[in-house]
């Protein structure tokens, strides 16, 4: 079941579409958290509250959508993904640092997301977000 027009929806009620780049997010105003997040799913639109905050990215495979809850104290920061369904595959936390934003990872693997770890000094942690193993980690630049 494919993710298909996934959308954040901020604070302030604005959408930011997958499809905007940088400078139409900008032209929204001041930033603000996202609060939900909507997408179309195979049985229907799919809308998942996350009245906290959240950074979400749908995944390469475009059949989960990981998350970093930004509701938690960032030592306490899970890492959820959702099916496309808008239910809970699995959530990962980690002892040391905490979870803080995406970045584009090496592996080519769709099932995979890079993630930024800060313990103090930041890398980047490949996930296999179905299988919840690490593949892979290095330094940012």
């Amino acid at each position: 079941m494919a993710i298909e027009q996934f959308q954040q929806v901020r604070s302030d009620g604005h959408v930011i579409h997958e499809t905007m780049d940088v400078t139409a997010i900008f032209a929204l105003g001041e930033p603000r958290k996202i609060v939900e997040l909507q997408w179309r799913g195979e049985a229907g639109p799919v809308a998942v509250s996350w009245p906290g905050g959240v950074l979400a990215k749908v995944l390469p495979n475009r059949e989960n959508v990981v998350c970093i809850d930004l509701t938690e104290p960032k030592n306490a920061r899970t890492l959820t993904v959702l099916n496309a369904d808008g239910s809970v595959l699995r959530s990962m936390s980690i002892s040391t640092g905490h979870y803080g934003w995406f970045e584009p990872a090496r592996n080519s693997d769709p099932d995979v997301i890079g993630v930024v770890v800060d313990r103090g000094d930041l890398e980047v942690r490949e996930v296999n977000v179905i299988s919840g193993e690490i593949i892979g980690s290095y330094p940012t630049r």
